[in-house]
C-alpha cells in the first residue's frame, strides 16, 4: 500500500504546482545551429517620421482640446519627441496620475493594456492602424492622448537607492493577477520594471465581408441574437435626436456595411500561390515583432537621456507567454545594451504558434475559398478552414521567409545569458514550440514546470525565487560584462 500512496501523492503535488526543476543549460557562448543567419539592416521594417513630427506638435495643441478627458491627459504631458540617433517613433510621457473613475477611456486602456500607462509609443504603423485616421488629414485631426504602445515607466526609487537593475517587461496577451503578482518579486528584489504592452495583431488585410450586404432584417435577426432589441434602440435614438428612422431592412444593410462585419486574414483559393501567400504572412509577422523591439529601443533611449537614476544599470528584457515570443526579436535589436534574456511560456515560429495554439485557434486568419471573393462585398465562409496538409505547407514557407521569427532571432543571442521557463504539457504556447526555441537558444538555462500554460503563470510568483537567483548569478550588478 505504501509503495502507491507515495507516486500518488507526488502526482497530487506535480499538479498542485510541486514539480518545478531548474536545469543548467550550456555555457557561453552556446552552441550556434549551421542554418543561422546575420541580421541585416534591411531586415528590418521602415518606420518614416516624416509624418510623426506633425503629430508630436498636434499632441501639444490637445491641451486645449474641447474634449476635457484629452485635455486632462494632455496637460500631464511632460516629454514628446522622436528619442534616438534613428527614431522610429514619437515616445510621448505624462506625469504620474491616477485614472479618474469618471474616463471610461482610460480606465478601458489600464483593462487592454493590463496595467496604467503613463508613456505612449507611436510609430507610423501605429498611425496607419487607427481607423479614424485613415484617409484624414493627421495634422489637422491629429492623435488622441493615449494612442500607441502603452508602457508604464518606474518611478524614482524610494529611499534615493539605486535600483538592481532595469526590467524590460513585455506583457503577455491577456495580462493576469498571477503576472503581476511575479513582477512584483522582481521589484521586491530592487528591481525597476519598466512594463510594454506588446503588440500581436498581424492586420491582415480586408479579405471580404461576414454577413452579405443585401441582407434583409429578417435574415440578420436569425443570424444574430438581439437584433430586435438593437433596432429598437436605434429607433429610439433617432427620434431623441430628430432623425428620420430606417426601415428595418434598409437598417440591416447599414449595420452589416461596417467595418465590425469586415473579414481580415488571409484567403486561400485554388489559385493561390503559396509560396507568395507565405512570403507576405511572414512580412506581417516580422511587422509586429518589430513593433515591440522599436518601443523597447525608444524606452532605452529615453532612459539614457532622461533617466540617470536608471541610465547605466544592467538591463534585463523579460517576457511573459506572447511577450516571450516577442522577446528574442527585441534582444536582438538591442544587442550589447542588455545584460540577460528571461522568457517565461515562449516559443519559437509564430505561424505554428499560432496555428496550433488551443487558446488562439486560427490565430492566423486563414481561409479558404473555391473561387476569389471581392473584398467590399463577398461573403467569408468564417467556418471552412484550411486542411492540415496545406497549412503544414504554408508554415514551412513562412519560417523560411521571416525573418525576424524567434526562430531566427534565437541563434543570435548565442553569447547573450538566457533563462527559459516553460511548461513540459503546455497546449496554449504548444510545448513542440517551447522545445524548437530551446534548440534555437543552443540549450540555454532552463526552468521546467511539469505541467501546462495556465499552471505555469498560477504557480509562477512562488517559484520566482529561481528567476531572482539566476539574475544575480548570470547579471553582473555592473552592467554588461560580456
Amino acid at each position: 500500500m505504501k509503495t502507491f500512496v507515495a507516486p500518488a501523492a507526488c502526482a497530487v503535488l506535480c499538479v498542485l504546482g510541486g514539480c518545478w526543476s531548474t536545469h543548467e543549460g550550456s555555457a557561453l557562448p552556446r552552441p550556434v545551429p549551421g542554418d543561422a543567419r546575420a541580421l541585416e539592416a534591411g531586415d528590418w521594417p521602415e518606420r518614416p517620421t516624416e509624418r510623426l513630427v506633425g503629430l508630436r506638435d498636434s499632441l501639444e495643441a490637445l491641451r486645449d482640446s474641447s474634449d476635457e478627458a484629452e485635455s486632462s491627459v494632455a496637460a500631464d504631458l511632460r516629454f514628446n519627441e522622436l528619442v534616438g540617433e534613428s527614431p522610429t517613433g514619437l515616445l510621448r510621457v505624462y506625469d504620474e496620475t491616477d485614472p479618474d473613475e469618471s474616463d471610461i477611456d482610460a480606465l478601458f486602456a489600464d483593462l487592454v493594456h493590463g496595467f496604467h500607462p503613463n508613456a505612449y509609443f507611436l510609430t507610423d504603423r501605429e498611425v496607419r492602424g487607427i481607423p479614424r485616421l485613415v484617409g484624414k488629414d493627421l495634422e489637422e485631426d491629429g492623435v488622441r492622448a493615449r494612442d500607441g504602445v502603452g508602457i508604464r515607466l518606474p518611478g524614482p526609487a524610494s529611499g534615493g537607492m539605486r535600483p538592481r537593475g532595469v526590467i524590460l517587461r513585455l506583457t503577455a496577451l491577456m495580462v493576469t493577477s498571477y503576472e503581476d503578482d511575479a513582477v512584483s518579486v522582481l521589484e521586491d528584489a530592487g528591481w525597476a520594471v519598466v512594463s510594454i504592452d506588446t503588440q500581436t495583431a498581424l492586420r491582415p488585410p480586408v479579405i471580404g465581408r461576414e454577413l452579405p450586404l443585401d441582407i434583409t432584417y429578417a435574415e440578420l435577426a436569425r443570424k444574430r441574437s438581439r437584433t430586435n432589441e438593437r433596432y429598437e434602440l436605434d429607433i429610439a435614438i433617432r427620434e431623441q435626436t430628430e432623425r428620420e428612422p430606417l426601415g428595418p431592412d434598409e437598417w440591416a444593410r447599414q449595420v452589416v456595411a461596417g467595418e465590425v462585419w469586415q473579414v481580415r486574414g488571409f484567403l486561400i483559393t485554388p489559385e493561390t500561390d503559396l509560396g507568395e501567400l507565405g512570403a507576405e504572412i511572414a512580412g506581417h509577422i516580422d511587422d509586429t515583432l518589430a513593433e515591440n523591439a522599436f518601443a523597447a529601443e525608444a524606452v532605452l533611449d529615453y532612459i539614457d537621456a532622461e533617466r540617470p537614476d536608471l541610465s547605466g544599470l544592467p538591463v534585463v528584457v523579460l517576457g511573459f507567454s506572447a511577450g516571450a515570443l516577442a522577446a528574442p526579436t527585441v534582444a536582438a535589436r538591442l544587442g550589447d545594451r542588455i545584460d540577460g534574456l528571461v522568457l517565461v511560456g515562449g516559443g519559437a515560429d509564430v505561424f505554428g504558434v499560432g496555428a496550433h495554439s488551443d487558446l488562439i485557434g486560427n490565430g492566423m486568419h486563414l481561409y479558404v475559398s473555391d473561387e476569389p471573393i471581392d473584398p467590399e462585398s463577398g461573403v467569408v465562409d468564417r467556418e471552412r478552414r484550411v486542411s492540415n496538409a496545406v497549412r503544414d505547407e504554408l508554415n514551412e514557407l513562412v519560417l523560411e521567409r521571416t525573418r525576424l521569427d524567434p526562430y531566427h532571432m534565437a541563434p543570435l543571442l548565442s553569447s547573450l545569458p538566457v533563462l527559459v521557463v516553460d511548461g513540459s504539457f503546455d497546449v496554449i504556447v504548444p510545448s513542440a514550440n517551447a522545445a524548437l526555441l530551446r534548440e534555437r537558444l543552443g540549450s540555454p538555462d532552463r526552468v521546467r514546470y511539469l505541467g501546462g500554460h495556465m499552471g505555469l503563470f498560477y504557480f509562477l510568483a512562488g517559484e520566482m525565487g529561481r528567476v531572482t537567483r539566476w539574475l544575480d548569478e548570470n547579471v553582473p550588478a555592473s552592467g554588461i560584462a560580456r
